[in-house]
């Protein structure tokens, strides 16, 4: 890969609830107007079989890296099942300035920090808990 090569990941353990076929349609999609762009899938199971023969289907021997399990990732978060939303949400990723992007990180870190941290999650999953059991 060169410089100019943008790289766009999904970030899920291969799994049909996961939905990479909805990934990989975008991808196919996004192909056809960025030919220069990568995908990489993060998560477990990217050794399977069933993922490489879906990759294959696709045609995207080429322009998919399956890196495996990653911790330290963040991303754009579109609705479930909608291959149009991701191709369109990858392609305003793609021709972000040098500047938007910059203050893209900033703001998607200010989120995760925000809306994500352990104490968040505990406090998420007490009120689960405390609305099961009042059920």
């Amino acid at each position: 890969m060169d410089e100019g090569t943008v790289l766009i990941g999904m970030v899920a353990r291969f799994h049909p609830v996961k939905d990479y076929g909805t990934f990989l349609t975008a991808a196919r999609a996004i192909l056809e107007t960025h030919p220069r762009v990568r995908f990489l899938l993060c998560g477990e199971g990217m050794e399977k079989a069933a993922l490489t023969r879906m990759i294959a289907a696709y045609g995207l021997q080429s322009s998919v890296l399956r890196l495996g399990y990653r911790a330290d990732v963040a991303g754009r978060v579109v609705p479930p099942r909608n291959a149009a939303a991701l191709a369109a949400a990858a392609r305003e990723l793609i021709d972000l300035t040098p500047s938007e992007m910059k203050s893209l990180r900033v703001r998607a870190r200010q989120r995760m920090c925000e809306h994500f941290t352990l104490q968040s999650t505990i406090a998420q999953y007490a009120e689960l808990y405390e609305n099961i059991a009042r059920s």
